[in-house]
C-alpha cells in the first residue's frame, strides 16, 4: 500500500515512543560501554507530509535517548567536581555523545501510515571523562546545546498540543482547522530549523581546537534560519562563521538580522541584546566602520548599564570595544578616556591582578604611543607585563606580545600596536 502524500498538513495524532537501555550483551558491545536505544513510532494520515512526521519523531527520540543517559553523565567525577547543575547534564550529554540513527522506515497501519525511527547512543567510559571537562571549560557552546535542547523540547510540546486541538476541530475546511494547520506547519518548520542548528552545533563542537566553525556548519545554519526566519542563534552563528572568514561586512548583516529577531523574541532590555550589539560593533570595527561601530557599542552600553549598573566587567569589555574604535579612528584622546573608563571599573570588579587587566594595560600603551607620549606608553606595558607575568606565567603568548612592545619603545622599533 503506497502512501498518498501531500503538503496540506491535518492533525498528526499523537506520537509513541519507546525507550530501553540496551545492555552490552543485548547490544553486542563491550562490557564497559552502555549503549542506550530509543524506538519512536509516529502516525500520519494519508494527506499528510512524511517528512512532518520524520522530524517531529527523530526530536522525540532524540531527547529520549539522552534523557536516558544523562544519569551516566551526572555521575562523573568531573561533573561532580565542577558541581554541574542538574539541569545542565542533557546538554552536556548532547555535547558528548553522538546520536545514531540506526533504522527509519514508514509503513501503513489500518487507516493511517508510521513513521518509525530507532536512535542509539554509546558511552565510552574511557574518554568521556575528557569530553566532559572539555565541554565544561566552554560554557558558552554548552549553553547554546542547553538553550538549543529547550527549545526543542518545548516545540514538542506545542505540536503535541496543536495536534490535540486539531483533533477536536471536526470541520477539515473550517477557518479554525486551517489556523491550526497553519501553526502547525510553523512549529514543525522551527523544529527542523533546531536539528539544523543543532547540527551545526555538533560540527562545531568537533572544530573548536581548530579555532574556526567548519564550513558546512553554515550550509546547516542557512537551512535553519530559511525554515526560520525568527531564529536570532542561527542567524548570530551565521555572522560568527563569516566573521572567521573575515568577511565583516557579510558578518554584520548577520548579526543585525540576529539582532531584529532577538528584539523581537525577548525586547530591547534583555542581555542578548547587549551581546548582539557587541557582536555587531566588532564586526563594524573590523570592516573599518568605525563610526557604525561605536553607535553598536554605545547601544550595547545603554542596555548593559540598565541591567547590570556601572561596575560590571561586561561593561568595562564595552567601554574597551569603544576606545578600541576611537584609537583606530586616531583619536587617541577618546580612546584613553574610554580605556580608563574600563580600567577603573575593572580594578574594582576583578582586582589588581586579573587577566582582563592585560588588554586594558596594553591598549592604553598603544593609544599613549599613538599620540606620542612614549614615557606614558611605556608605563602601561610594564603594567600589562606584570600582570601577565602573575596570571598568566613568562612564557604565555601574551606576556612576550607586551615584552615586544616595550622592546620596541626602547629601540624606537616599528610602532607598537600597528
Amino acid at each position: 500500500m503506497t502512501t498518498k502524500i501531500s503538503r496540506r498538513l491535518q492533525s498528526l495524532f499523537t506520537f509513541f515512543s519507546i525507550l530501553c537501555w540496551m545492555s552490552p550483551a543485548t547490544a553486542g558491545a563491550q562490557a564497559d560501554t552502555p549503549t542506550f536505544v530509543s524506538t519512536v513510532r509516529y502516525p500520519f494520515a494519508d494527506t499528510q507530509f512524511a517528512e512532518d512526521a520524520r522530524i517531529v519523531a527523530t526530536a522525540q527520540a532524540r531527547r529520549d535517548v539522552l534523557g536516558k543517559a544523562g544519569p551516566h553523565i551526572e555521575n562523573l567525577a568531573v561533573v561532580k567536581k565542577q558541581k554541574v547543575p542538574k539541569e545542565s547534564v542533557p546538554a552536556l550529554a548532547a555535547a558528548i555523545l553522538e546520536i545514531e540513527t540506526v533504522l527509519q522506515k514508514s509503513y501503513a497501519v489500518d487507516q493511517s501510515f508510521v513513521f518509525e525511527i530507532t536512535v542509539k547512543t554509546q558511552i565510552n567510559p574511557a574518554t568521556l571523562e575528557a569530553q566532559a571537562e572539555r565541554f565544561l571549560n566552554d560554557r558558552d557552546l554548552l549553553k547554546k546545546y542547553q538553550d538549543t535542547q529547550k527549545k526543542a523540547s518545548d516545540l514538542l510540546d506545542t505540536v503535541s498540543a496543536l495536534e490535540a486541538e486539531s483533533r477536536q476541530l471536526t470541520s477539515a475546511r473550517s477557518e479554525e482547522k486551517r489556523a491550526v494547520s497553519d501553526k502547525l506547519r510553523k512549529a514543525i518548520d522551527r523544529l527542523s530549523a533546531v536539528a539544523w542548528f543543532t547540527r551545526a552545533l555538533d560540527l562545531a563542537s568537533r572544530q573548536t581546537l581548530a579555532g574556526r566553525i567548519p564550513d558546512e556548519a553554515a550550509d546547516s545554519l542557512i537551512k535553519a534560519v530559511t525554515l526560520d526566519p525568527e531564529y536570532g542563534d542561527a542567524w548570530s552563528w551565521l555572522g560568527k562563521v563569516y566573521s572567521e572568514k573575515s568577511e565583516y561586512g557579510r558578518a554584520a548583516d548577520y548579526y543585525q538580522k540576529a539582532l531584529k529577531a532577538d528584539v523581537a523574541a525577548r525586547g530591547e532590555n534583555h542581555p542578548d541584546i547587549a551581546v548582539d550589539y557587541n557582536r555587531l560593533g566588532l564586526a563594524r570595527h573590523r570592516n573599518g566602520e568605525y563610526d557604525l561601530a561605536i553607535e553598536a557599542y554605545r547601544k550595547a552600553w545603554l542596555v548593559q548599564i540598565q541591567l547590570l549598573g556601572e561596575n560590571h566587567p561586561d561593561i568595562a569589555a564595552t567601554y574597551n570595544n569603544m576606545g578600541e574604535a576611537y584609537r583606530r579612528k586616531g583619536e587617541f584622546d577618546r580612546a584613553i578616556e574610554y580605556y580608563m573608563k574600563d580600567l577603573e571599573i575593572t580594578l574594582k570588579s576583578l582586582g589588581p591582578n586579573h587577566p582582563n587587566l592585560i588588554a586594558t594595560y596594553n591598549n592604553l600603551g598603544y593609544a599613549c604611543h599613538g599620540k606620542g607620549d612614549n614615557g606614558r606608553a611605556m608605563e602601561y606595558f610594564q603594567k600589562a607585563l606584570e600582570v601577565c607575568r602573575i596570571s598568566l606565567g613568562d612564557n604565555h603568548p601574551q606576556t612576550r606580545a607586551i615584552m615586544e612592545n616595550i622592546e620596541f619603545l626602547q629601540t624606537g622599533g616599528p610602532s607598537a600596536g600597528r
